[in-house]
């Protein structure tokens, strides 16, 4: 082979071979945008399906926020008679506010998006602030007031509390106090109304009025729990908006 055809031969393969080079850079490259779009999808998908479970999270506790303060609200006005043993003279009124008093309630939180995200992986969120803070709602607000809630806590159980007063306090009348409506049959149940036994009786009795005092401040607790959980919440939300509207921008 003569030194031209060599010179020729040797331009010829590094050209072949700068050309491979190339090739394989763009298809790197090109992967690894493809591989960020995909990634992005599916942070996006994330973010919105956790966007999805508080705001379903939150609606519930909203909801029992109220009824807690509703209830509060009853306990008070019970306290209030027995200090100044002064009623309105209506048994089934009194009734209705010492059974209000055990009324309690338990957070099922929505929280099938985040433990899709833990399967996933969480640096799944690649904002680090929101990810931790996600996580933190998660594990430590959210949790901590579906540990707090009827069916979980041995403790601050206000109807494990009043339950036996109830027993011994209340007598069921035949006055029907609503009716359900049972699809698909649409058969009617009636409930009766309860109505105090003795209102005396309910003076003179010094464990109720300890148990009431508990009650309030266990309810107080908890509406304190809510109004915290609700912020957080809120905050997180608007967080997780921001960055949806970064990531689709």
């Amino acid at each position: 082979m003569g030194e031209g055809n060599l010179r020729k031969y040797l331009l010829y393969a590094t050209g072949e071979v700068v050309l491979i080079i190339i090739g394989i850079f763009l298809a790197l490259q090109l992967n690894n945008c493809n591989q960020e779009r995909k990634d992005r999808r599916v942070e996006i998908n994330a973010y919105r399906e956790i966007q999805d479970d508080l705001v379903k999270t939150l609606a519930d506790v909203e909801k029992d926020r109220l009824r807690h303060r509703r209830h509060l609200d009853d306990a008070v006005r019970l306290r209030a008679m027995l200090f100044q043993s002064q009623s309105d003279n209506r048994l089934d009124s009194i009734g209705l506010l010492l059974k209000s008093t055990a009324r309690d309630y338990q957070l099922y939180p929505k929280v099938a998006a985040f433990e899709a995200l833990k399967s996933r992986g969480l640096e799944t969120l690649t904002r680090d602030s929101l990810r931790l803070a996600i996580t933190d709602l998660y594990q430590l607000g959210i949790d901590n007031l579906t540990s707090i809630g009827r069916e979980e806590s041995a403790v601050r159980n206000m109807t494990r509390i009043m339950e036996p007063h109830l027993a011994r306090h209340l007598v069921l009348t035949p006055r029907i106090s609503q009716r359900a409506v049972l699809a698909p049959e649409r058969d009617t149940i009636s409930y009766f109304q309860y109505q105090l036994r003795d209102y005396d009786a309910m003076l003179q009795d010094e464990g109720l009025l300890n148990d009431l005092e508990s009650v309030i401040e266990i309810r107080v607790f908890k509406l304190q729990k809510h109004d915290r959980l609700q912020e957080r919440i809120r905050a997180t939300l608007r967080d997780i908006e921001r960055e949806l509207e970064r990531l689709t921008s």
